[in-house]
């Protein structure tokens, strides 16, 4: 998972392996398996870098999720 800072402590003690992932690198990282999921700050941020297209779920802020494409 491409998470940092405290969450990604956090996320490394429950047993996940968290890397840092430049923006830029995160569609295509995600696309192709590197990484299995991606924090980011606003929903509004993952949906201008395409995450919907290739995301099978989407957790929002708020912690309710919703299969990609559905509104």
């Amino acid at each position: 998972m491409r998470i940092s800072g405290m969450g990604g402590q956090v996320l490394n003690k429950l047993g996940a392996s968290t890397q840092l992932v430049p923006r830029g690198e995160l569609y295509v990282a995600l696309e192709r398996g590197r990484i299995d999921a991606t924090e980011v700050s606003l929903p509004v941020a993952g949906q201008s870098l395409g995450f919907p297209k290739i995301a099978s779920i989407i957790i929002t802020l708020a912690g309710t999720s919703r299969q990609a494409g559905t509104r």
